[in-house]
């Protein structure tokens, strides 16, 4: 514990020293080739850091089938279990983005270390939850519970800090790296959902067919599988982000004693940030908002193929696939900003784009809610409604937040970065709220 904290204290290309320099010396073509090497391995890492950061969260929503079975003996936490994960986690992640965005705590940041420390942390927390599904298989579902809730806790603060660090440490790079980690973003919500899919699929074989629920569950060997890749894609982040510092050009490093001489890190007021970023600021936070209202739809909305139904289209297998469907389109979304065509840089453009989305809440309307029948269209309607709606959530975001850092001005970019994560968890949080008022 002790080298680990020694290592997460240094200051070895940790501070401020981690902005790329510019040279302005012409290059050989072999320069060139170094150059853009260097680009593609910065590109890769900061996706692996957008990857990680979501895939706690994605994680825990993914392994619906599994907690199922574990909180079956308990009627209350059985109905309203997602609903406590989901509260928890985004209360948690919205305090701790809100505070290290704060005066206090851009006071001598240090990012890197903030990023090291999440992912040792994510380590931690799902080494213990895949080793819970093989150790305490017999405790209480009242047990469990606070287990799960304090792991969501702890993993959620983590999320705080890496988000908080990511977009602030970003700042410093080309904006193809902000894309770069929007787009692994979106990758972590695709990823573990199909991981879901699979195990789903593979219990409805084993089950007899004429149930009448959904199968209990994911078995516990495949959910071991499921939260222990969490665990790697959290010790291969951080072995490449490591390997960032150590290749980003930097000056010498100093021990921590000698930070006396060192001049303080100025601290942005929140305020400052609000007035300078306040398009940036509204149109992320009405961005992410609005997209927590896909959940909603997303749980109640059931194929209107005619029965019998076909394996795939199933409750427990057409709910995570509709989950899925969005955070394709997502992750397109994000992804296409990597071609200019696709860059929106005025502020108020955005927000108009934004507002825009309202648009696509009375087309879920249009779906087959509760099994009641569709109004319009199929199974393909809704799906084109869910692709499109994650499209438009992963581009108008990634255009926010690649632009911004160019409008908040040298001064103010890195904590441009954590300001506008904090505005995403409060559009998270706020939207999750007003969720209770949409659902049909």
């Amino acid at each position: 514990m002790d080298r680990i904290r020694q290592w997460l204290n240094s200051k070895t290309r940790d501070e401020v020293q981690y902005e790329p320099v510019p040279d302005s010396r012409p290059q050989s073509r072999s320069g060139h080739a170094a150059s853009r090497k260097r680009s593609n391995f910065e590109y890769l890492v900061f996706l692996t850091l957008g990857c990680a950061m979501l895939w706690a969260w994605s994680m825990f929503m993914a392994s619906t089938m599994y907690f199922r079975a574990r909180f079956a003996d308990n009627r209350w936490i059985f109905t309203n279990y997602n609903a406590s994960i989901l509260f928890v986690a985004c209360s948690t992640n919205f305090s701790t983005v809100m505070y290290l965005s704060s005066t206090a705590g851009q006071r001598n940041a240090n990012y890197p270390r903030r990023i090291k420390s999440a992912l040792i942390i994510n380590m931690f927390v799902f080494t213990i939850l895949a080793f819970s599904t093989i150790v305490w298989t017999k405790c209480s579902a009242e047990a469990y519970f606070v287990l799960v809730l304090s792991l969501v806790f702890t993993t959620n603060l983590a999320t705080g800090l890496i988000q908080n660090g990511v977009f602030a440490l970003v700042s410093g790079y080309e904006p193809i790296c902000t894309q770069g980690v929007m787009t692994g973003q979106g990758l972590a919500g695709v990823l573990p959902g199909l991981a879901q899919i699979i195990s789903v699929l593979s219990t409805l074989q084993k089950e007899p067919n004429d149930q009448p629920d959904p199968p209990s569950g994911t078995p516990a060997g495949s959910a071991f599988f499921s939260f222990f890749t969490a665990t790697i894609v959290s010790g291969v982040t951080l072995l490449l982000f490591q390997s960032l510092l150590a290749r980003t050009p930097a000056a010498k490093p100093t021990r921590r004693d000698s930070t006396a001489s060192e001049p303080e890190k100025a601290s942005v007021p929140m305020l400052d940030l609000l007035l300078k970023l306040r398009y940036q600021a509204f149109t992320i936070t009405f961005n992410f908002a609005l997209t927590m209202i896909f959940p909603i739809f997303t749980i109640i909305i059931t194929s209107s193929h005619p029965k019998p139904l076909p394996p795939l289209l199933l409750p427990p297998v057409f709910v995570p696939l509709s989950f899925i469907i969005w955070n394709l389109g997502d992750f397109l979304g994000r992804l296409i900003c990597a071609w200019p065509i696709f860059h929106v840089t005025n502020p108020k453009l955005q927000t108009i784009f934004a507002m825009a989305r309202l648009a696509f809440i009375p087309l879920y309307y249009q779906c087959n809610l509760y099994g009641m029948g569709a109004k319009f269209g199929g199974d393909a309607f809704y799906w084109l409604v869910q692709i499109a709606f994650g499209m438009t959530n992963g581009w108008v975001g990634s255009n926010v937040m690649m632009a911004a850092p160019a409008y908040a001005g040298e001064e103010m970019r890195e904590a441009a970065g954590g300001f506008l994560g904090a505005c995403i968890m409060g559009g998270l949080t706020l939207g999750s709220f007003l969720g209770f008022f949409v659902t049909p």
